[in-house]
């Protein structure tokens, strides 16, 4: 009887777990609006400030969110592996986090559990940083202050109810220096999920698989105008259709001539 049960109760607890991680991406994009309506634009993905060292999206979320990036949990912190919790911490997220202290340099970059539509298909690495997602448009890269990069303006969102905010982080094994620790993208896009930069196309497939154990292989997202969905995988990082791609993109277009590889339309 108790074998019977044990599926049930994996199930249950899958359910439960992902539940939560929905409830917190609600409450990051109640956030991300807030910020949004104040400000008519919404935060960065990051920047380097003269006394502050470098700041992130979630920095600027801080007095709407009331809570923190969880403090460090890499192999070079004082707290290996520990446990987080709060809004920004998914307990099915099994890696570890970096970079929360916009004040304190840390040993890797910004890890963790959800990631930023910084970018849209315009890429990490695209010419046009950042025009097409949240994070705002590049000026000088890096961005080494606030004058180095323009805010993507609210009014560029031209259906919020389509476009990716935030979600669950694309899973990279080893990111900056956390050795063979499963660490979550600080972004989250197409490009950056099924086309690794080189060297990391053979942590991404053990990323996958742990992407496969979180939440039944489901991304949590949360869109901008807040609503909340739980996507299969191979459908939100579908590149064979123009709809699929619009999501990623402000101007609610495909940009398929964005994509790192154009031709390759293989599933997730």
């Amino acid at each position: 009887m108790a074998a019977l049960l044990l599926p049930a109760l994996a199930k249950a607890k899958r359910s439960a777990l992902s539940a939560a991680c929905k409830s917190n991406l609600r409450q990051i994009g109640i956030a991300l609006s807030s910020y949004a309506h104040d400000f008519e634009a919404y935060p960065v993905y990051w920047h380097q400030e003269p006394q502050d060292g470098r700041r992130y999206w979630v920095h600027y979320l801080e007095p709407y969110t009331g809570s923190r990036w969880p403090p460090s949990t890499h192999m070079w912190s004082s707290e290996y592996k520990a446990k987080r919790s709060n809004v920004y911490a998914c307990q099915d997220y099994r890696g570890v986090y970096g970079g929360g202290d916009a004040q304190k340099p840390d040993a890797t970059g910004f890890v963790g559990s959800y990631g930023y539509n910084a970018f849209g298909s315009s890429g990490w690495l695209a010419k046009v940083f950042g025009e097409l997602g949240l994070g705002g448009r590049w000026i000088q890269n890096p961005p080494v202050g606030p004058q180095d990069i323009q805010p993507c303006k609210q009014s560029r969102v031209v259906n919020p109810v389509e476009m990716i905010a935030a979600g669950d982080a694309v899973i990279i094994p080893g990111w900056y220096g956390t050795l063979d620790d499963l660490a979550g993208s600080p972004v989250i896009d197409v490009n950056w999920a099924r086309w690794p930069l080189p060297g990391q196309q053979g942590s991404r497939e053990r990323g996958k698989k742990e992407e496969q154990r979180r939440h039944g292989g489901r991304f949590n997202v949360v869109f901008c105008d807040g609503h909340v969905e739980g996507i299969k995988a191979r459908t939100l990082f579908d590149v064979s259709t123009d709809e699929a791609l619009r999501r990623w993109n402000n101007d609610n277009l495909s940009h398929r001539e964005l994509l790192r590889s154009a031709n390759d339309t293989q599933p997730y």
